[in-house]
């Protein structure tokens, strides 16, 4: 059931954890598909010179790395680990040092020490390559509880251990469905922890 077919929002504000138990709610496919790894630097959507110098960083820090170890490092596919090293062994940051499996070793040259320590003076962070603003806001919407769909029916079988009336759990749906952190305030006694879980078995 959409939104605007819960009346009388109210002020409730419950809490409720996104756990994925199998109960009822749909989410577009496409919305909550995993966007496809980037196989070129290209699309990473970050600059080669950014990739590069976090490449060298870590090859200062870490030592003598294989190519399977780099892509661990940077968080990125094999391909574009690949794609950086060529670029830096033609620069001749980069020498190859053996082989692991079908990967090359590689570890910095004099050259490329003197620019890690460049590097490192201007920022000392060696860690996972970033990602664009745009595709950090599209994941994160992509993620959003907000268009998922909670049928009415799939609320009422959530809470359908506890005894309420018909205006508690129609102000109860419009919450759930808003999206928002909400709270429920009830008197003592009225053991709570009895429908904690509730509101979030129709979201998954």
């Amino acid at each position: 059931m959409k939104q605007e077919e819960w009346s009388d929002r109210g002020s409730l504000i419950v809490e409720f954890a996104q756990a994925n138990p199998e109960i009822l709610v749909e989410v577009k496919p496409a919305r909550n598909k995993a966007a496809p790894a980037p196989q070129t630097v290209q699309d990473t959507g970050a600059s080669a010179n950014l990739l590069e110098d976090i490449t060298i960083k870590i090859l200062f820090v870490r030592g003598e790395q294989s190519l399977y170890e780099l892509t661990r490092e940077l968080g990125l596919s094999f391909a574009v680990v690949n794609e950086i090293f060529d670029r830096l062994r033609r620069e001749q940051f980069v020498e190859v040092k053996g082989m692991t499996g079908l990967a090359y070793r590689t570890a910095l040259t004099d050259r490329g020490r003197s620019r890690a320590q460049e590097l490192l003076s201007l920022n000392q962070y060696a860690g996972h390559a970033p990602v664009s603003l745009k595709e950090y806001t599209s994941r994160v919407q992509a993620q959003s509880i907000t268009k998922a769909e909670v049928p009415r029916g799939g609320l009422q079988q959530a809470l359908a251990h506890l005894v309420l009336e018909a205006p508690t759990l129609k102000r109860l749906g419009t919450a759930v469905v808003s999206g928002a952190s909400i709270l429920t305030l009830w008197a003592c006694g009225n053991r709570q922890d009895q429908y904690r879980g509730g509101p979030s078995e129709c979201i998954r």
